[in-house]
């Protein structure tokens, strides 16, 4: 098993702060698709929309992801 990293974007739930996971960056350097759209918190289920709470990019190792 791989112990790289990979780089993720989050986004807090504006609710409960919790980090959810909502897409991984490509190495290809393609253009994620931010459009605003509903989330719903894999914490407190409550839901909410990208434009509702900040965007930013994390590593994440290859355990955590599979956790998330």
């Amino acid at each position: 098993m791989s112990n790289h990293n990979l780089n993720v974007v989050c986004i807090e739930c504006p609710y409960c702060d919790g980090e959810n996971v909502i897409a991984r960056v490509k190495s290809d350097h393609g253009e994620l698709n931010l459009t605003d759209r509903e989330i719903a918190c894999q914490y407190c289920r409550s839901i909410f929309t990208l434009s509702e709470s900040k965007l930013r990019i994390r590593s994440l190792s290859k355990q955590e992801l599979d956790v998330a």
